[in-house]
């Protein structure tokens, strides 16, 4: 079973944002490691199938935005992680609660502030994920610089 320890978070952060990982922040001291097959192949479709019984849909809605989806995609994690015996005894799963960053324009130009969700993968692989996909996702070095802060 793979784990992460508290500080190991930060420093995997550091080596991506620089300076930014100071505001990287945790809640436990260890951290599941989940396999990108768990969470594309078992997760994801769970996922989608309680946001969708509790909205009634999937779709975007005003009301039902970005950071919905992310605080909902970091909820059912843990509650879907919490629900698989073979996961525990670890406090928790390598997933960060939402966090906000700024997505830009191919022109350089800031479109709109965006939330994601940042997540541990296989041996200790640092991913984005687009909750309203869910799919995997790349920041461009402009929109890791614009994080302010990440939570565990």
């Amino acid at each position: 079973m793979a784990i992460l320890i508290n500080t190991e978070i930060t420093q995997k952060f550091r080596d991506l944002i620089g300076p930014l990982a100071k505001y990287v922040r945790y809640k436990d001291s260890s951290y599941f490691i989940p396999s990108w097959k768990w969470i594309d192949e078992d997760f994801h479709p769970w996922f989608v199938e309680h946001m969708t019984k509790m909205y009634g849909s999937f779709k975007w809605q005003e009301w039902r935005d970005c950071d919905d989806f992310a605080l909902g995609y970091s909820f059912l994690i843990r509650v879907c992680y919490a629900r698989g015996e073979r996961f525990r005894p670890l406090q928790s799963i390598a997933c960060s609660r939402s966090f906000e960053y700024w997505k830009y324009r191919e022109d350089g130009s800031p479109e709109t502030k965006h939330e994601a969700i940042a997540l541990f993968i296989d041996h200790g692989e640092l991913i984005f994920i687009e909750p309203q996909g869910p799919c995997r996702i790349e920041l461009s070095p402009r929109e890791l610089g614009s994080i302010v802060s990440v939570e565990f």
